[in-house]
């Protein structure tokens, strides 16, 4: 319609609406444009003609169906505005892979056209019958209650759909990443010589050197006897015993802060010790938990003897194993097995905040307003949880005075418990008198000029994770490694590159693969390792990250 004839309708219908003549602009245009006076003229003649009508009832029939019309329309808008108010929810992963998996292609399909043209069958015959026309016939209705019920499924599993955002650009390249690699499971027909020795990768994660200079010396504090008990020979300081939560067992205690236990009890004094890289000097006993699942119960504690002072040296020691029993012989091996893991259990283990600008955009901590007693030390209770899934999250009981993690929870991406360490007894600024086995870390930074230049940057990380250092090291066989270490301001993301030569490579027999290369996963504590050989380099990535996170970082770093 030509916008002016919109307009002067428009103009008209207000003037008769409200019994008033046109306004003098329009009365001035009429005059001006014949074509207009002309529309005006007809409309009037069309009004007097309206008028002369006789009045007319509206059919029984249409009785009460305005009505529900406009309610039906009405539940429809509530609808569409209740489901525009509703937050979104992201469906499990597990969801997606067992959809991917039986059904593959599904979630790119489209509905088939048959679906579509029963649906319009069934709503022709409901509104027929709702007419008072022909009713639909019995079998013929029971098959279209049944595709009524499929398109209802249907319905739900759009909304499903529709409730689940979309993968980002970031997760997208994550796949992509990651489905050119093929991932063999630690113990999945892999030969003995297929991953680094242990003191090599022992050497490469925590970078334990022997230094010429006199090592620091501490003394073993005294053995409190134990009484035995289900945590598996702790005794509290507690006087009363409840459930704690994080699917650990034992005591909590609350009480009220004073004296010097409630000097730095503000949250942001203690993540400014929390950050503080100078430990401060201490040494006792420590009960460690380790547990392999949520299906799974804690499989194995034990007791360890660590110190540590302020310039970067340490000793950590077991003492006894608590479960599970063991011979004397296992239990020697094993105390050895986690000597030569020290370095990494020292450094990377606990939990530290390691950038603390990053932390607090990348994690929320909520402090409690109880206290609790552990190992005679009165805690301030902190929940670390990440912002973006797929992190760790920790729960802290710190003492406030000293900023040490007296005990620390520690939760995978799922809530579930897999580490908690807590002191029995500790002392601090000690009179030292043994000899301290470990000490400041061999991997140097690397600043620039060649060997930076040869170090490959991976091309996918994880969202919170940035570059922290680029480091170099010489293992003890002669062995050059580079290793990009990336934080989200607490959890590590390292990637280590080595020559192969100097490490060990993957088997060649087995079937042939049609992806890029293979790798091989391990499980190191709470950490996911992916490591193997490629294009003349052997690359580990490790971090606290879900598998496709560290296989897709692993693949944007093959040239």
């Amino acid at each position: 319609m030509n916008p002016a004839h919109k307009d002067l309708f428009e103009a008209l219908a207000e003037a008769a609406e409200s019994g008033q003549s046109l306004s003098p602009q329009w009365e001035e245009r009429l005059e001006r444009e014949p074509e207009l006076r002309v529309l005006a003229a007809r409309f009037d003649q069309i009004g007097e003609v309206l008028r002369e009508l006789a009045p007319v009832s509206a059919p029984n029939e249409l009785e009460g169906r305005v009505v529900g019309g406009m309610q039906a329309g009405h539940r429809e808008d509530r609808a569409v505005s209740s489901l525009s108010g509703l937050s979104e929810q992201q469906a499990p992963l597990e969801l997606e892979a067992l959809v991917a998996e039986s059904m593959p292609g599904a979630t790119q399909l489209d509905a088939p056209p048959e679906l579509d043209r029963r649906v319009e069958t069934l709503l022709k015959g409901w509104e027929a019958e709702e007419e008072g026309g022909t009713p639909i016939e019995r079998p013929r209705r029971s098959r279209l209650v049944l595709v009524g019920q499929v398109a209802a499924a249907a319905s739900v599993l759009f909304l499903v759909v529709l409730a689940t955002p979309q993968k980002s650009e970031h997760e997208e390249a994550r796949d992509q990443f990651a489905q050119s690699i093929d991932v063999s499971k630690a113990g999945e027909a892999l030969q003995p010589d297929t991953s680094l020795g242990e003191s090599v990768l022992s050497e490469l994660l925590g970078g334990r050197v022997e230094l010429a200079a006199p090592k620091r010396r501490a003394n073993k504090a005294p053995r409190v006897p134990k009484q035995a008990n289900a945590r598996g020979g702790n005794q509290r300081q507690n006087a009363a015993t409840t459930a704690r939560g994080g699917g650990a067992q034992g005591g909590s205690q609350s009480s009220t802060t004073s004296g010097a236990a409630a000097a730095g009890r503000s949250g942001a004094d203690l993540l400014t010790k929390l950050s503080d890289p100078n430990v401060p000097s201490h040494q006792g006993e420590r009960v460690v938990r380790i547990s392999v699942g949520s299906s799974s119960p804690i499989v194995l504690i034990y007791r360890e003897q660590v110190a540590v002072t302020p310039d970067g040296y340490f000793s950590v020691d077991v003492t006894e194993v608590l479960q599970p029993q063991m011979a004397p012989a296992t239990e020697e091996t094993f105390g050895s097995l986690q000597k030569s893991r020290e370095s990494f259990t020292h450094r990377y283990r606990g939990f530290m905040i390691r950038d603390l600008a990053l932390f607090t955009e990348e994690y929320t901590t909520v402090q409690s307003f109880n206290s609790e007693i552990v190992s005679g030390r009165e805690c301030v209770e902190l929940e670390i949880e990440p912002k973006l899934e797929g992190g760790h999250s920790y729960h802290l009981w710190i003492d406030p005075e000293f900023g040490v993690c007296l005990r620390t929870q520690e939760l995978n991406e799922e809530g579930h418990l897999v580490c908690e360490v807590e002191y029995e007894s500790i002392e601090y600024a000690p009179e030292l008198v043994s000899e301290l086995s470990g000490g400041p870390s061999a991997w140097e930074a690397v600043e620039g000029g060649a060997r930076a230049s040869q170090v490959l940057r991976p091309l996918w990380i994880p969202e919170s994770y940035v570059l922290q250092a680029v480091e170099a090291f010489t293992d003890a066989t002669g062995g050059e490694w580079t290793r990009l270490r990336y934080t989200d301001g607490v959890d590590m993301l390292m990637v280590l590159q080595g020559s192969e030569q100097d490490t060990a490579r993957a088997p060649s027999t087995g079937p042939a693969k049609s992806a890029l290369t293979q790798v091989f996963l391990h499980k190191v504590g709470a950490w996911t390792m992916v490591e193997g050989p490629a294009a003349g380099h052997h690359f580990i990535v490790m971090g606290k990250r879900p598998e496709a996170d560290l296989v897709a970082t692993f693949a944007s770093v093959i040239p």
